[in-house]
Parts: structure tokens; sequence; C-alpha cells
């Protein structure tokens, strides 16, 4: 008995000496100038041949424990200076140490998620991938996405259905075949899996990444033709409020007659080209766009109004859209954060199918007029989305998990018997882990999808869609 409780003790005594010996390296890597905090900025110790490595958090917080000693520590982050300091470390004590790195003037490659599901640096994509920066909206006056993503080559737009290198040919209400998504979460509507880019918030846009090739693997059988992704810029140290103003009006060409002939080559009648005499058709409106951070909470909001009058009879469109994102980040928690994201438009447009006429009638402005046996249809469209979300990163064990959900709400009343009511729920959960040692990004998770429809068009009630599928991959 004597023997054993010698050895407990001696086992004891070599354990609380062992960690007697051991202290703490912690603080926040923060940007020099803008005092912002640096996530996953690479921390690394030298002592004798000994190296140890660890990233920081979101926040850019870090904790590394040590051996007592002197250590090299090596400080870097793609964009900022590398910084190598001399610490030293005494046993049983927490050491608090802040780095503030400088930035480079060197040009950087953009970051982009949507080709892997996790960050890395364009140059480093081993698809073909194209980056939208929100300086090319702004330039453009574009007013919806689609009007922004058509400048990039290879993409185009028709009926608004979004159609790359002309691998997926054109298709209308049968499910979309390049995928629209909003913060890495599809943006279909339930009924007829239909993009709705005039619903996407461009006001408040960090970039947009539009991958040309098929992603079905990650994303599911709507990214067969590939992914439009948008991305919510969320704010930095300090706030940034923008607001604009709009105007554009279609004007008369300079002639604006036209001498048409007979078939025996005489001249006929001369023809007005536009309809609208002296009330010119036109297109306005404003946004505005505010993101601040308070303290560890974050908040970005945004709206929207347009006004629109077509060159064509009776065809109109009027839509208001006000968003807001808020993001916290726990500081009793370094690495998880949770939010709510919340989109709402509505909508009143005119439009007609079948022209009047064309080269028959005495004038061939009836082109621009509606059938006089088809009545114009009116439709008033409510667009709701509400997304919550919680993410966490473990910076020492490379662990990143993300759990994100929709409620999307799309709503349309129309004057012709095809009014569509649909709601949408999604959720995802994604698990990721980094082997430093081997380069390596495991993915994996889960997705569900259901989805409810009740149209006037069809009878039978309510229309349900469930879907379920996993993800595994490795990059």
């Amino acid at each position: 008995m004597k023997r054993i409780f010698t050895l407990l003790l001696s086992l004891w005594l070599v354990t609380n000496a062992s960690a007697a010996q051991n202290g703490t390296l912690s603080g926040t890597v923060t940007d020099a100038k803008t005092n912002d905090p640096i996530p996953f900025a690479t921390l690394t110790t030298l002592s004798g041949n000994t190296i140890q490595g660890i990233q920081t958090d979101i926040d850019g917080n870090y904790i590394l424990p040590l051996p007592e000693g002197t250590y090299l520590l090596s400080i870097s982050s793609v964009g900022y200076e590398k910084q190598q300091i001399a610490q030293t470390i005494k046993a049983g004590e927490t050491t608090i140490f802040n780095i503030a790195l400088k930035s480079t003037e060197t040009i950087l490659d953009a970051v982009v998620v949507t080709g892997s599901k996790f960050e890395q640096r364009l140059g480093e994509q081993t698809v073909s991938l194209e980056v939208i920066k929100p300086s090319l909206v702004e330039n453009t006056n574009s007013t919806s996405a689609d009007q922004a993503i058509q400048r990039v080559p290879g993409v185009v737009v028709i009926d608004q259905q979004a159609n790359i290198r002309g691998g997926s040919g054109f298709s209308y209400g049968a499910g979309s075949r390049v995928l629209l998504l909003m913060d890495d979460m599809p943006m279909l509507t339930a009924d007829l899996g239909f993009p709705r880019w005039d619903f996407m918030p461009i006001e408040n846009l960090e970039q947009i990444e539009i991958i040309k090739g098929a992603s079905s693997a990650l994303y599911g059988s709507a990214a067969m033709n590939g992914i439009i992704n948008m991305r919510t810029a969320y704010p930095k140290s300090e706030p940034v409020t923008k607001f604009a103003l709009f105007n554009n009006i279609y004007q008369n060409p300079r002639d604006n007659t036209v001498i048409t002939l007979n078939t025996d080559g005489s001249p006929r009648d001369t023809l007005q080209k536009s309809w609208w005499g002296n009330e010119q058709p036109y297109e306005r409106g404003a946004s505005f766009a505010h993101r601040q951070r308070y303290g560890q909470f974050d908040l970005v909001a945004g709206a929207y109004l347009y006004d629109h009058k077509s060159w064509r009879a009776t065809e109109f469109s009027r839509r208001g859209r006000a968003n807001v994102n808020m993001r916290y980040r726990f500081k009793k928690a370094p690495g998880l954060s949770a939010g709510l994201n919340t989109n709402y438009q509505a909508i009143k447009s005119g439009t007609f199918l079948i022209w009047n006429d064309i080269g028959k009638s005495t004038s061939d402005v009836e082109m621009y007029r509606t059938w006089i046996a088809n009545d114009t249809i009116v439709n008033r469209t409510y667009l709701l989305t509400v997304d919550p979300f919680v993410e966490y990163f473990n910076a020492a064990s490379g662990i990143k998990q993300k759990l994100i959900g929709r409620y999307y709400k799309n709503n349309n009343h129309t004057t012709q018997n095809r009014t569509t009511l649909s709601d949408l729920y999604y959720g995802e959960y994604q698990f990721q882990k980094r082997f430093e040692t081997i380069d390596l990004v495991l993915t994996t998770g889960v997705v569900s999808n259901y989805a409810k429809v009740d149209a006037e068009l069809y009878t039978g009630g309510h229309h349900y869609l469930v879907e379920c599928r996993g993800i595994l991959a490795g990059r």
C-alpha cells in the first residue's frame, strides 16, 4: 500500500511539474491602419528545431500554449507585411501579445468561396470563375443583378433565364440550370425554380462570383450549367452610408417618321414610329445602403425604389425593396457568430403577351399595343426571405461548422387566373476540416428542402416537394 501511494504521489508531482513549465501566449492580430481584426492570420513559433503554428479565429484572436523559453514568433497574412518578433514565455503565466500588421501595396487576388465552399484566392481555383465587384454595378447603373452579370463574357440572360457559354440552351418554367445563390443559399422560387434578379439586394454587395461550368456535386442539379453567387458586404471598422438617385428617359429618334413602299414601288403613307406622343417612357429610382459595426454587433441595411414605364403600351413596373442583415460575434466564445438576414419586396407590374398587329394596318405602331382580344396582365408580387444562421470556427483544430436556414415566400397575384402562392423552407448543415500537413480541406454536410405551392392554373389543391441530400468533398 505504501509503495502504491508513493507511486501515485510521484506521478502527481511529475504531472504538476510539467504543467508548471508551460505558459500561454495569447492576443489579437489587427490591421495597423483600421484596427480591424485579421481572421485566419498564421502564427508560428520557432525554438531550436521545434516549430509550432496556429491560425487566428474570425475575430483575429489566438491562444497558444508553449513550454517555458524564448521563441521567434512569426506573424503573416495575405496582403500584410510579415513580422518576426522574439518573445519570452514564463512558466505558469499568460503573456498577452497583440500584433498590428501593416498592409502591403501589392495587388491582391480576390478571395472566393463558391468554387469549393471555403475561402480561397481566385488564382488557386481549378474551375473557370469570374468575380464582379460592386463598382461595376454602380458605374453602369444596373437596376437588377442580371444587367450586371451579362457584362461577363459567356453569360447571357434571356427572359430572366441565365445561360453560361451556351451550355444549357433556353429553359423556362422547368427549373433553372444556372443556380442563383445569395450568401451560399439558393435564391430560386418554390413554384418554377425561378431566379428573381430584381429581388437581389445589389445596394449592399461585396462581390458576385460566377462559375462557368457544372458544379452539381456540391450544389445539386440546379447547378448543371454553372453558379452565380452574390455575397453581402458586412461592415468594417468605419461605417459606410450610400444614397443614390437616377433617372432615364427614352427620347424620340431625330427622324421620327418612316417611309414605306407599296408593292408597286410607290410611296405609302408616312408612319409614326412611336405611340406615346407627349408622354415619354422613363426609368427612375433611388437606393440606400448603410453598414456599421457596434462592438460585436454588425448591422447592414438597405432599400431600393424603382419605377419604369415602358415604350410598349400598358407595360410598367414599380417595386420597393428593404433588407436588414444582423450578425453578432460572441466575445466569450471566439469563433462563434450568429445572425439573421431579412429581405422584403413588393412589386406591381403590367404586361401583355401578343401584339395587336404589324405590317397590315395603316400604322406599324400597333406592334407596340396589346391585342384587343387580350386584356393587360397586371401582377402584384410579394417576396420575403428570412435567413437565420450560426457559424463556428476553431482556429486551433481547423474545424468550421455552419448551420443556415431560409424561409422564402413568393406570392404572385395576377388578373388572369394565374395566381401562385409558394413557400420554400431550406436548411443546411456544413462541416469542414482543414488538414494543413497534407493541404486538404474536407467538406461534408446535409441539405434539406421543402416546397409548398398553391397555383390557380392547376387543380388538385396544394403541391409539395421534399428534397434531402448529403455532401462529401475534399480539395
